[in-house]
């Protein structure tokens, strides 16, 4: 979940929620594909609509 700037979620291994300020530059990147998404899912970038979210590696 992002707000306030910062990317907020739970680490896998111990259940900790973390929250990591997100660099302009890459905020400048994520407003770019959320303005030009196209449909309603998850992802904010498209190259994720072809992953295999079944496999770790491909995700």
């Amino acid at each position: 979940m992002i707000y306030d700037n910062r990317l907020h979620y739970r680490m896998g291994k111990n259940s900790k929620i973390v929250s990591l300020k997100i660099p302009a530059k890459a905020l400048e990147i994520l407003k770019y594909y959320e303005k030009n998404k196209k449909g309603n899912n998850d992802f904010v970038f498209p190259e994720m609509k072809k992953a295999d979210l079944n496999n770790p590696k491909d995700i």
